[in-house]
């Protein structure tokens, strides 16, 4: 019955509560988006926190709109016309690609001209056809959109309205009320918003993709032929909207498209509703466009991009990608599934790019820390190659500025050249420089427009030397005169800003020439172009789109596990644990699970850093730590009856230590008898019936105390088991319940400890006046090594945890024998033998006890720090051979000398008194063991 006690866990029942609440756990993980959001917030802190700092491709430049640029040309929106200098500038710089992460989401308002004359205030300029002009002479600028999956309206009454308008856009309101069903006033709240998206709907279903303006209103001209004069009036707001929209998105179809295969027909990218395009006249003029917004997680960081979104039945490309392939000069590509798990990018030339996706589509971006992120440019200092706009900007207005010298002297050499060939040198150089591709084609040229307008100023000297030409009216040369002055005048200043002209275009063709530049937000000003990512909470948009882009440039990819490898990887996990918790102690299994959730952290930063591969951290520990905390606390529910139990019970019997490893290793305690060898221990009170006698019973029962108190002490020290008091007597035994190797060194440690310890307890049970006078304090103790049963012996209602056996029995004739032979510690054969050369010892010789058949071999324990522990001892020892050996007048002899040596010993004075008693026939013979049959 005690044994089931102790072994009431069953571990096979932890095993299954550490599998189920794993397997709980990994469900929970993968059916609940909360949880799955977890892990990648715990991938954000746990990965790329501690991720190395990646350089960033030299490809890639940023043209930022900072807050110096804002300062020095003005707050945002800029003039278009601005943006087409830009885009001049960058161009004429050597730009591969020019990347306007910058939207048009309207026709801006007709604007004065920067510098324009009083005259010419008077009729502002439409902006647009500059914009568009600097994006086909570029050829290489590539714009952005947005896309929209859904309405950010969710009640369900507005998606009905859409949806009936779109389908009948001749519909009025009370025709809605009645077919929804709905109150006419909550129509009227979401009427006008739901018509403008039903009537792009309408149009995009019945339009094909080079529908014209003309044929768009055609299409809402019959649509709405039923409705009255007032209600197309209404609507004609809503409608040209819609056009617009239409068109804009159009627009984007046409030019942006590309093909996407797949042997999966069921699979699908992400789907758009709505396409917010640029105008179109500026994306017809663009080279590419590409749909920059991308949808976030749902704590609202950006950390995966679709490489591609469905629009009815055409495929549009994310910006990024779209880049990379212009980039590569790869413009018409296709995208092809291939795995669940991969999509190829394949170019005409048949290369292709193997980029790792999720199920829908989407690629984990490999993010870059960036100098642009706040906070953190002080200690990033080789990441993206950056250059502030404002540089590009001053170049344009000095070019700007040259243009209109160059207009000047145009004029000058009209008035005042003589011949047409010059005039029309002067139109082909600045034709070319218009178109020029490079800084040293623009170099060039300039340098043969200034021989030409070096020539023109030479004549335009000469010319006004010459007085008024034929013709020309006093005035008007006058007039001419002054001008000439002025132009002369600005020679020297020319000369200065063409020289600082070239030295800025020689420093910005470093961070331009051949290099894809991205124009965009960087002003910490605009914070709504700062996006949450895994790596920083303010992350520049413009910054994300060169992180994605330089993905495709480098072909540095990040790999996410699918979800069945991660639910193997989080079982596996708790599997580990759950065994470790379940097999294990407590502390060795806390301390191993750990460990081995840490190490798999570890693995996991290796994988993260030099493969890019995100495994999942968050729902490992979460699986392992569950299991772990599940199973110990069932262990502590089930064991920690058994260790009140065996703290309980062993307390009162050996020492703290042990009792703390069974404890902790239950396994260790085998309840019920169990024959196993060990080394009991006896030991009582020389005349303790004398002292007893001159004691009162208070007395007696404080001497008691005082003296069992020291020497249990000495037992436990050697973790020695307790098993009885009987009055002065002490039974312990070494070897239980926690197996040891050394029982009967530890043993005999515990006598020598004893016995040295007597003269302290005899002094202070004199001191306490708990001794009686005229005597002194001497123990006897028998020591015995055997095989014997030990256990719980007892009745059901009360037990003793004692041993049982010929070996115990022994021990006790040993400690009675030690009256006879004037010994301290006698001991077996068998523990003489186990002991080895540790302890100073003496041989005894056989000695036949009680209850035992055959004679036992017995030694003597000397304590060797005594100063006379070795007097005598080798005359003792020669003696004992002379004596064994049957040559009893030397060894008489020999013992003499020995006790002579050693005054009152008293195993020699019992050899001496055995071979006096001998007859002579025994002299002839060998002797045989010392006869002690009778107890005690």
């Amino acid at each position: 019955m005690a044994e089931s006690r102790i072994r009431s866990f069953s571990r096979w029942k932890a095993l299954i509560v550490g599998l189920v609440l794993t397997a709980f756990v990994t469900a929970l993980g993968g059916a609940i988006p909360k949880l799955r959001l977890m892990e990648s917030k715990g991938q954000d802190i746990l990965l790329w926190d501690l991720r190395e700092r990646q350089d960033v491709s030299p490809e890639v430049t940023i043209v930022g709109v900072d807050d110096n640029a804002l300062e020095m040309i003005g707050r945002w929106p800029w003039s278009w016309r601005e943006l087409a200098g830009i885009i001049d500038s960058l161009s004429h710089l050597g730009a591969r690609l020019i990347v306007l992460d910058i939207t048009f989401p309207r026709r801006p308002d007709y604007e004065i001209p920067r510098g324009a004359t009083p005259a010419e205030q008077v009729h502002p300029v439409d902006p647009v056809p500059y914009l568009e002009d600097a994006l086909r002479r570029s050829g290489r600028v590539i714009l952005t959109y947005s896309v929209h999956s859904s309405e950010a309206i969710t009640d369900p009454l507005y998606h009905g309205i859409e949806e009936a308008l779109s389908a009948e856009p001749g519909l009025n309101r009370a025709h809605l009320a009645e077919r929804l069903g709905a109150d006419p006033a909550r129509i009227d709240r979401f009427f006008h918003l739901a018509l403008r998206r039903a009537l792009e709907r309408h149009l995009t279903a019945a339009l094909p993709l080079e529908a014209t303006a003309a044929d768009a209103q055609a299409v809402l001209d019959k649509a709405f032929a039923a409705l009255s004069d007032a209600e197309r009036s209404e609507r004609a707001f809503s409608r040209e909207l819609a056009v617009d929209a239409f068109l804009r998105q159009q627009a984007v179809l046409a030019a942006g498209s590309v093909r996407l295969e797949s042997d999966d027909p069921s699979w699908r990218v992400p789907e758009a509703a709505r396409i917010d395009g640029p105008l179109v006249e500026l994306t017809r003029a663009a080279r590419a466009t590409g749909f920059a917004n991308v949808q976030p997680d749902g704590d609202g960081v950006m950390r995966r991009i679709p490489l591609a979104i469905r629009f009815g039945d055409r495929t549009l490309p994310q910006l990024a990608l779209q880049t990379a392939m212009h980039a590569a000069g790869a413009g018409d590509f296709t995208l092809r599934r291939t795995a669940a798990d991969r999509m190829e990018v394949r170019q005409p030339d048949g290369e292709t790019i193997s980029v790792p996706v999720g199920p829908d589509g989407q690629m984990v971006v490999n993010w870059t820390e960036s100098t642009l992120v706040r906070g953190k440019a002080s200690d990033v200092e080789t990441q993206f190659r950056r250059l502030q706009i404002g540089k590009v900007y001053e170049l344009y207005d000095l070019q700007r500025l040259e243009n209109e010298y160059h207009e000047m002297m145009q004029s000058a050499a009209e008035r005042f050249g003589r011949g047409d060939e010059r005039r029309a040198a002067w139109r082909r150089v600045t034709e070319a420089l218009a178109s020029a591709a490079t800084p040293e084609k623009v170099t060039e040229l300039d340098d043969l427009l200034a021989d030409i307008d070096a020539d023109v100023e030479m004549q335009l000297r000469m010319s006004l030397s010459d007085g008024r030409p034929p013709g020309m009216s006093d005035d008007e040369f006058e007039r001419l005169r002054k001008v000439a002055a002025s132009f002369l005048a600005y020679q020297e200043t020319r000369d200065r800003e063409r020289q600082r002209r070239r030295i800025l275009e020689a420093d910005l063709a470093d961070y331009v020439r051949d290099r894809v530049c991205f124009v965009g937000m960087t002003a910490t000003s605009l914070a709504p172009d700062l996006k949450p990512t895994p790596i920083h909470k303010q992350y520049p948009g413009v910054a994300a789109h060169v992180s994605i882009t330089d993905n495709f440039l480098r072909r540095r990819f990040v790999r996410e596990i699918g979800m069945a490898p991660a639910v193997a990887v989080m079982l596996v996990a708790g599997l580990l644990v759950t065994l470790l918790s379940a097999s294990l102690p407590t502390l060795r299994a806390v301390v191993l699970s750990v460990a081995g959730l840490a190490a798999y952290h570890l693995l996991g930063i290796h994988l993260f850093r030099h493969d890019g591969l995100l495994v999942p951290i968050l729902g490992v520990w979460l699986a392992g730590l569950t299991a772990l905390l599940g199973v110990m606390t069932y262990r502590e529910l089930t064991e920690g009856r058994s260790r009140r139990w065996i703290t309980g019970v062993f307390k009162q019997y050996t020492s703290g230590k042990l009792v703390d490893a069974l404890v902790t290793n239950p396994e260790m305690l085998s309840l019920g008898g169990q024959r196993r060898e060990m080394t009991v221990y006896f030991s009582d009170i020389a005349g303790f019936t004398s002292i007893s006698e001159k004691l009162d019973a208070p007395t007696l029962v404080a001497f008691l105390q005082e003296y069992l108190e020291e020497a249990t002490d000495r037992l436990l020290d050697q973790d020695a088991t307790l098993d009885k008091y009987e009055g002065d007597a002490i039974l312990a035994f070494f070897g239980a319940p926690v197996a040891m190797i050394d029982h009967a060194a530890r043993c005999l440690r515990a006598a020598l400890a004893h016995l040295r310890a007597l003269g302290d307890i005899d002094r202070r049970l004199r001191d306490k006046g708990l001794m009686p006078e005229g005597v002194s304090l001497r123990i006897r103790i028998g020591i015995a090594t055997g095989p014997m049963v030990v256990g719980n012996i007892g009745s059901s209602r009360r037990f003793d945890y004692t041993v049982i056996g010929d070996t115990v029995n022994v021990g006790a004739r040993l400690e009675g024998a030690n009256r006879f032979f004037g010994t301290t510690v006698l001991m077996t054969g068998e523990t003489r033998r186990q002991v080895g050369d540790e302890f100073l010892l003496r041989h005894i010789g056989p000695v036949r006890v009680v209850g035992r058949a055959e004679p036992i071999d017995v030694w003597e324990l000397l304590d060797d720090q005594r100063g006379d522990a070795r007097a005598g001892l080798d005359l003792y020892e020669a003696a004992m051979k002379d004596f064994e050996e049957g040559w009893l007048a030397e060894a008489k002899a020999k013992f003499e000398d020995a006790l002579k040596a050693r005054p009152g010993d008293g195993p020699t004075q019992a050899y001496l008194n055995r071979i006096d008693g001998m007859t002579r026939d025994d002299v002839s013979s060998r002797p045989g063991p010392w006869d002690l049959l009778t107890k005690g």
